[in-house]
């Protein structure tokens, strides 16, 4: 399997649709990333193309891989890393 990026930008509460390849076949996901005050960090969300919520208000922490997988919690799930 090869690495597939989704580029980010800086502006905040981004909302946007991404195709990814899984098994060779195409996956499109709903991706929200917006700030949550309470936490006080970036949170993501994942829905799939139907609207099914997937991951929720999921850490989005700055590191380096691999301690800085934030799917690494969701690897039963068998969507990758980020």
């Amino acid at each position: 399997m090869s690495d597939q990026i989704v580029p980010l930008t800086s502006s905040p509460n981004q909302s946007f649709t991404l195709q990814l390849q899984v098994d060779g076949n195409p996956l499109t996901l709903n991706v929200a990333i917006r700030f949550s005050e309470m936490a006080g960090y970036w949170v993501m969300t994942v829905s799939d193309s139907a609207g099914n919520l997937l991951l929720d208000s999921l850490p989005l922490l700055t590191g380096v891989y691999p301690a800085a997988n934030i799917l690494g919690q969701y690897q039963y799930l068998s969507i990758g890393s980020a």
